[in-house]
């Protein structure tokens, strides 16, 4: 609950400069639309489902950080606060387990704190990376990637029997998502019908 650091002492500041802000993000992302845009345009949707619940989720992470630090509740606003979930929301990628080096920087009281909420560093964390964030993404990709842990990076490689055209953007594959799911996390859809199909069932 201390103050904030000075952004010259941020040397992630560069990259998170040029991140898109809330007032970007908000007319595209339906996560920071209002209830009724939502049900405007995505009523009856897997989408609003999602949207809903994620802005409620964003809603309540920030009121949760205010009441336990009056720093958070200073520096960050609401609007602030949502524009980085998003970024983070949208641009994170697993690496996998936490590394056996950062532990010895991790106090065992803090350790204990993130498994009292949940979160368990053994079963997987994510990460800002830039470059590889700035690539789009297709569910037919011609690329794979994966996180090496001996480079310490993200590498792409174009997959056996694959080639990217020149001039054409390198595409690299997100993951297996519905259009619901890349619209709501991401903001796109890729509007070729190589999203895969999502349907809500309920059982009486």
């Amino acid at each position: 609950d201390g103050p904030a650091a000075p952004p010259g002492d941020d040397a992630m500041g560069p990259f998170l400069s040029v991140l898109p802000t809330y007032d970007e993000l908000a007319p595209i992302h339906p996560t920071l639309w209002p209830p009724e845009q939502v049900a405007r345009f995505l009523q009856g949707s897997v989408a609003a489902s999602l949207a809903s619940s994620y802005r409620a989720m964003m809603f309540s992470e920030h009121a949760a950080f205010c009441a336990l630090s009056s720093s958070f509740r200073t520096n960050i606003s609401q609007e602030a606060y949502l524009a980085a979930r998003v970024n983070v929301l949208s641009r994170s990628f697993g690496v996998g387990p936490a590394h056996k080096s950062i532990r010895p920087r991790i106090p065992k009281e803090e350790m204990a704190d993130y498994k009292s909420i949940g979160v368990d560093l053994d079963a997987g964390v994510r990460a800002l990376s830039p470059i590889l964030d700035m690539w789009d993404h297709h569910a037919n990709a011609p690329t794979h990637w994966n996180y090496e842990r001996t480079k310490k990076a993200f590498v792409v490689k174009v997959k056996k029997g694959e080639r990217i055209p020149k001039g054409h953007d390198v595409m690299v594959s997100y993951g297996l998502y519905s259009d619901s799911h890349l619209l709501v996390k991401f903001g796109f859809v890729n509007g070729d019908g190589s999203g895969w199909t999502e349907a809500s069932v309920a059982s009486y």
